[in-house]
């Protein structure tokens, strides 16, 4: 009979207490509203290249002139060598090799670039 009293003056409201704080906190994390991101995550890591990635640029005078800058129509980023030494543009042979170097910026503040492609194209 002690037993019986013990259980019911102890143990059962205990339980009854525990379920209903387990029910509670059940309710309050099943009822947090999703937010703008589509989740009830409070920190989302965004895992899309549209966020965070490089911008590679050379030197642009249009652009430049657009922010009404002076400009150099010879690009500093652009170099044409033959055997290690500059050659003019205005004194390129036809049927000739030539070495371009090109000198590319990454206007990102958060993106590095690291064997980044880059393609060449000539007109």
């Amino acid at each position: 009979m002690a037993v019986l009293r013990a259980l019911f003056s102890a143990w059962i409201p205990a339980l009854v207490e525990m379920a209903r704080r387990f029910c509670r906190r059940w309710r309050l994390h099943g009822d947090r509203r999703v937010d703008q991101k589509g989740s009830r995550a409070h920190c989302v890591p965004i895992d899309h290249p549209a966020f965070c990635r490089p911008d590679p640029l050379i030197y642009d005078q249009y652009y430049l002139i657009g922010l009404g800058l002076a400009v150099t129509w010879d690009n500093p980023d652009i170099e044409v060598l033959r055997g290690g030494v500059p050659v003019p543009a205005g004194k390129l042979q036809a049927d000739t090799d030539y070495e371009v170097r090109v000198r590319v910026w990454n206007a990102s503040m958060d993106a590095v670039v690291v064997k980044m492609p880059v393609h060449l194209s000539y007109m």
